[in-house]
Protein backbone atom coordinates (compact mmCIF):
# COMPACT_ATOMS: atom_id res chain seq x y z
CA UNK A 1 0.00 0.00 0.00
CA UNK A 2 1.24 3.45 -0.63
CA UNK A 3 0.39 6.64 0.90
CA UNK A 4 1.43 10.01 -0.12
CA UNK A 5 2.04 13.53 1.36
CA UNK A 6 1.83 16.85 0.09
CA UNK A 7 2.22 20.66 0.37
CA UNK A 8 0.97 23.45 -1.29
CA UNK A 9 2.09 27.20 -0.94
CA UNK A 10 2.64 29.56 -3.43
CA UNK A 11 -0.14 28.67 -5.41
CA UNK A 12 1.63 25.51 -6.24
CA UNK A 13 2.23 21.85 -4.79
CA UNK A 14 5.44 22.07 -3.30
CA UNK A 15 5.80 18.80 -2.04
CA UNK A 16 4.76 15.21 -3.24
CA UNK A 17 6.12 12.30 -1.61
CA UNK A 18 5.49 8.67 -1.40
CA UNK A 19 5.48 6.06 1.43
CA UNK A 20 4.90 2.52 2.10
CA UNK A 21 2.23 2.49 3.86
CA UNK A 22 3.20 -0.69 4.93
CA UNK A 23 6.16 1.06 7.04
CA UNK A 24 4.20 4.07 8.28
CA UNK A 25 5.01 5.13 11.26
CA UNK A 26 6.43 7.99 14.09
CA UNK A 27 10.14 7.25 12.84
CA UNK A 28 8.91 7.40 9.05
CA UNK A 29 7.13 10.74 9.73
CA UNK A 30 9.94 12.39 11.61
CA UNK A 31 12.44 11.70 8.53
CA UNK A 32 9.57 13.13 6.30
CA UNK A 33 9.98 16.54 8.55
CA UNK A 34 13.83 16.76 8.67
CA UNK A 35 14.25 15.77 4.99
CA UNK A 36 11.22 15.93 1.89
CA UNK A 37 9.65 18.82 4.26
CA UNK A 38 12.06 20.70 5.74
CA UNK A 39 14.04 21.04 1.93
CA UNK A 40 10.58 22.01 0.47
CA UNK A 41 10.28 24.84 2.92
CA UNK A 42 14.06 26.15 2.63
CA UNK A 43 13.55 26.30 -0.59
CA UNK A 44 10.20 27.81 -1.17
CA UNK A 45 10.82 30.08 1.87
CA UNK A 46 14.57 31.05 2.33
CA UNK A 47 15.06 32.38 5.29
CA UNK A 48 12.13 31.19 7.08
CA UNK A 49 13.50 30.08 10.32
CA UNK A 50 9.23 28.58 11.68
CA UNK A 51 6.02 27.55 9.87
CA UNK A 52 2.92 26.51 10.31
CA UNK A 53 1.59 23.57 8.43
CA UNK A 54 -1.97 21.63 8.04
CA UNK A 55 -1.77 18.11 8.97
CA UNK A 56 -4.16 15.47 10.12
CA UNK A 57 -4.22 13.56 13.47
CA UNK A 58 -3.19 10.49 12.62
CA UNK A 59 -1.15 9.33 15.66
CA UNK A 60 1.06 6.54 14.43
CA UNK A 61 2.93 9.30 12.61
CA UNK A 62 2.43 13.09 12.88
CA UNK A 63 1.31 12.38 16.58
CA UNK A 64 4.05 10.14 17.73
CA UNK A 65 6.76 11.92 20.21
CA UNK A 66 9.50 11.06 17.12
CA UNK A 67 7.31 13.50 14.54
CA UNK A 68 6.62 16.02 17.23
CA UNK A 69 10.76 16.35 18.43
CA UNK A 70 11.72 16.56 14.49
CA UNK A 71 8.85 19.58 13.87
CA UNK A 72 10.71 21.49 16.71
CA UNK A 73 13.79 20.98 15.21
CA UNK A 74 12.58 21.78 11.86
CA UNK A 75 10.40 24.84 13.06
CA UNK A 76 7.31 23.99 12.21
CA UNK A 77 4.28 24.46 13.94
CA UNK A 78 0.98 22.69 13.81
CA UNK A 79 -2.64 23.82 12.48
CA UNK A 80 -4.99 21.76 14.24
CA UNK A 81 -7.82 20.59 13.09
CA UNK A 82 -10.79 18.65 14.09
CA UNK A 83 -10.12 14.67 13.95
CA UNK A 84 -12.14 13.01 11.08
CA UNK A 85 -12.45 16.23 8.98
CA UNK A 86 -11.03 16.07 5.58
CA UNK A 87 -13.16 18.97 4.84
CA UNK A 88 -10.75 21.36 6.27
CA UNK A 89 -7.17 19.83 4.90
CA UNK A 90 -6.54 20.71 1.19
CA UNK A 91 -5.14 17.59 0.18
CA UNK A 92 -8.14 15.58 1.29
CA UNK A 93 -10.94 17.52 -0.19
CA UNK A 94 -9.22 19.03 -3.49
CA UNK A 95 -5.75 18.09 -4.22
CA UNK A 96 -5.77 14.37 -4.37
CA UNK A 97 -9.50 14.58 -6.12
CA UNK A 98 -7.85 16.60 -8.73
CA UNK A 99 -4.88 14.23 -9.39
CA UNK A 100 -6.92 11.44 -9.49
CA UNK A 101 -9.26 13.29 -12.26
CA UNK A 102 -6.29 13.86 -14.14
CA UNK A 103 -4.85 10.82 -14.18
CA UNK A 104 -7.73 8.81 -15.15
CA UNK A 105 -8.06 11.50 -18.10
CA UNK A 106 -4.59 10.27 -19.13
CA UNK A 107 -5.24 6.32 -18.78
CA UNK A 108 -8.03 7.02 -21.36
CA UNK A 109 -5.59 7.56 -24.02
CA UNK A 110 -3.55 4.33 -22.85
CA UNK A 111 -3.21 1.30 -25.50
CA UNK A 112 -5.66 -1.34 -23.75
CA UNK A 113 -2.13 -3.50 -23.46
CA UNK A 114 -0.52 -0.88 -21.83
CA UNK A 115 1.36 -1.73 -18.46
CA UNK A 116 2.29 0.84 -16.02
CA UNK A 117 5.32 -0.24 -13.44
CA UNK A 118 4.85 1.33 -10.25
CA UNK A 119 7.64 3.78 -10.86
CA UNK A 120 5.96 4.89 -14.00
CA UNK A 121 2.91 5.79 -11.94
CA UNK A 122 4.62 7.31 -8.82
CA UNK A 123 6.46 9.45 -11.77
CA UNK A 124 3.48 10.64 -13.54
CA UNK A 125 1.61 11.08 -10.48
CA UNK A 126 3.77 13.90 -9.05
CA UNK A 127 4.17 15.14 -12.70
CA UNK A 128 0.40 15.40 -12.40
CA UNK A 129 0.50 16.92 -9.38
CA UNK A 130 3.09 19.49 -9.52
CA UNK A 131 1.30 20.90 -12.69
CA UNK A 132 -1.52 21.32 -11.12
CA UNK A 133 -3.35 25.07 -12.03
CA UNK A 134 -2.04 27.63 -9.49
CA UNK A 135 -5.36 28.68 -9.74
CA UNK A 136 -7.15 25.94 -8.53
CA UNK A 137 -4.69 25.85 -5.72
CA UNK A 138 -5.12 29.26 -4.78
CA UNK A 139 -9.27 28.44 -5.10
CA UNK A 140 -8.80 25.40 -3.06
CA UNK A 141 -6.98 27.63 -0.55
CA UNK A 142 -9.66 30.28 -0.62
CA UNK A 143 -12.02 27.52 0.10
CA UNK A 144 -10.53 26.08 3.06
CA UNK A 145 -10.64 29.52 4.60
CA UNK A 146 -14.67 29.86 4.00
CA UNK A 147 -14.62 26.11 5.42
CA UNK A 148 -12.29 27.43 8.61
CA UNK A 149 -15.01 30.42 9.12
CA UNK A 150 -18.53 28.45 8.91
CA UNK A 151 -16.83 26.13 11.26
CA UNK A 152 -15.82 29.22 13.59
CA UNK A 153 -19.57 30.34 13.05
CA UNK A 154 -20.93 26.70 14.02
CA UNK A 155 -18.92 27.31 17.03
CA UNK A 156 -17.05 23.74 16.46
CA UNK A 157 -20.34 22.29 15.47
CA UNK A 158 -21.32 20.49 12.33
CA UNK A 159 -21.09 21.92 8.97
CA UNK A 160 -22.67 20.79 5.74
CA UNK A 161 -20.36 20.44 2.69
CA UNK A 162 -21.00 21.79 -0.73
CA UNK A 163 -22.57 25.25 0.08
Amino acid sequence: MQTGEAGVGHGKVLLCEYIDGRRWSGAVAAEMYEGPVKECLERAYPGLSKCTILEDTDPTGFRSKASMTAKVEVGIKVLQIPKRSPQFNISDYALWKAVEKRMRAQEKGFAPSFRESLVAFLKRLRRTATRLPSSFINNSLKNMNVRCQRLVAARGGHIEEGR
